[in-house]
């Protein structure tokens, strides 16, 4: 199934490269219907590498559940200038997952940003 997929991906990005973003998303779409959360993480990871965040935020709120899927959503929703989605969502993960290293080193970066001290500071 890894290796289906993994061709499935493949095949996509020659439509995209070939025929334009319109062939890669109709060749997508057939799958789509079909995936298991597993899948959607992976077609989520494949949008990401694209830089089509809101591709990859679809495709991870399908994947709930699903291991590591908490970053790559706070990823995606980066990727959208969500910045304080991404750090409400990191925060609840942080809670359940206190020493998840990765978690904690994004949630650091977005506490940089100064959109998200602006918006913290507004919770008292």
């Amino acid at each position: 199934a890894v290796d289906e997929w993994a061709g499935r991906l493949r095949r996509a990005g020659h439509q995209r490269r070939c025929q334009g973003p319109a062939a890669e998303e109709a060749y997508l779409s057939g799958f789509r219907a079909s995936a298991k959360p597993a899948d959607a993480l992976r077609l989520g990871d494949y949008y990401a590498e694209q830089a089509n965040w809101s591709g990859a935020l679809a495709e991870y709120e399908r994947a709930a559940g699903q291991e590591g899927v908490e970053i790559r959503r706070s990823s995606a929703l980066i990727g959208l200038n969500r910045f304080r989605e991404a750090a409400d969502l990191l925060t609840a993960y942080l809670q359940k997952n206190p020493k998840d290293a990765n978690a904690l080193g994004q949630r650091g970066l977005l506490l940089l940003n100064g959109e998200i001290r602006g918006a913290n500071a507004n919770q008292g």
